[in-house]
């Protein structure tokens, strides 16, 4: 992302990035990433909620993987692990 930031600055050579930039990269990243179908909306809030895989059954570890491949499941490993949705991606999820 922060590669993007700089290619989208009008001041490429400067180190500081402005606001404006930064939401237009977010936005930028963000809307590559939806829209979220309905179904996968549902369950990035259950893991959003719970911090947990939420897998159902094991037919299903394949969209688990599908989303975790795709960046909109997170995997933390400090201790236990944990799972959690972008931040890009939270008020989206928390829309649905």
């Amino acid at each position: 992302m922060l590669r993007l930031a700089i290619t989208r600055s009008p001041m490429r050579d400067a180190l500081a990035l402005s606001d404006a930039v930064l939401r237009d990269t977010e936005d930028a990243v963000r809307s590559d990433m939806l829209p979220i179908a309905a179904d996968d909306r549902a369950w990035l809030a259950r893991i959003m909620a719970s911090h947990k895989p939420e897998l159902p059954s094991l037919d299903e570890l394949p969209d688990f993987a599908r989303l975790q491949q795709g960046k909109y499941i997170l995997q933390y490993r400090n201790g236990d692990d944990w799972f959690d949705v972008p931040p890009l991606l939270r008020r989206e999820v928390g829309e649905g």
